[in-house]
């Protein structure tokens, strides 16, 4: 199992102050951490768990540019720094949903009695 850091920036929740946050990208998930007034908070999201992915270029911090939905139905947002390029790069460790199967062609043969 591979345990390289792929990508790692600064991020921010889209709802609480957060301060020295970081995300880090590896092969099969991503790794929120940060500091709160409580102590450390980390938050693992398994790449297999996200069913999509949106951002948005231009958003100051504070405000969302990148999230995340969960196959539980939990949209989690965040600002990460290039999130342009956090996008391209998660897109490209999902996994790819299988493809629906084909659908049988049915010719009608005519037979001649």
């Amino acid at each position: 199992m591979h345990h390289n850091v792929l990508r790692s920036s600064r991020f921010r929740y889209a709802d609480r102050r957060t301060l020295w946050g970081r995300v880090q990208l590896y092969r099969d998930r991503l790794v929120f951490t940060s500091v709160h007034g409580t102590g450390i908070c980390r938050r693992v999201i398994r790449l297999a768990d996200v069913t999509a992915l949106t951002w948005c270029d231009g958003a100051r911090p504070g405000k969302a540019n990148f999230s995340l939905t969960l196959k539980d139905g939990e949209v989690f947002n965040v600002w990460i720094k290039s999130a342009g390029l956090w996008k391209f790069e998660v897109e490209s460790l999902l996994p790819v949903p299988p493809a629906p199967p084909l659908s049988p062609v049915y010719r009608r043969v005519s037979s001649v009695a």
